[in-house]
């Protein structure tokens, strides 16, 4: 395997040593400080403890957030909506990635489309309707006064 996931800091570490070579060239100056400043960058990845993905993969690693940056430019002109749910809604998939970091599961803003019952509720897992606890009222003439009226008690999980 020739690519690893050091290549980019490797590359930029030999761009800096090679133009370092020819740094008083006019050409050689601007590489050089790009070179430099992304093996700087690197070696700050590899130290940092806060976040693994720069951590395994320096520099490019921090092309993740730059692409999250991006995103919705892409998505208005090449890719279809945030809303589409092939398979889940980006909404959708951001609750589940905040759960993990025990961040509050709180609701999208009412302009948004999509809310977390809205979320919950659009899952393909279905659950049959329930019955009502409640029998029917007989429509028998010889029911009369003697059928007993039942007594209709909100439970707490019937529908708002």
């Amino acid at each position: 395997m020739f690519f690893t996931r050091f290549t980019a800091l490797g590359l930029c570490l030999v761009g800096a040593v090679v133009t370092g070579l020819y740094l008083p060239a006019a050409w050689a100056v601007p590489l050089f400080a790009l070179c430099a400043t992304l093996s700087v960058v690197g070696f700050y990845d590899l130290a940092q403890p806060l976040h693994s993905v720069r951590r395994n993969y320096p520099i490019i690693g921090r092309l993740r957030w730059f692409f999250e940056e991006i995103r919705p430019e892409i998505r208005q002109y090449l890719i279809e909506g945030d809303n589409d749910r092939t398979p889940f809604s980006r909404a959708q998939r951001s609750l589940v990635y905040a759960a993990p970091r025990m961040r509050a599961a709180t609701a999208p803003s009412a302009r948004s489309s999509t809310s977390i019952r809205t979320a919950m509720s659009s899952s393909p897992i279905r659950r049959a309707p329930r019955r009502s606890p409640i029998p029917p009222l007989s429509a028998s003439p010889s029911a009369g006064m003697t059928a007993a009226i039942p007594i209709w008690r909100p439970s707490s999980t019937s529908p708002r």
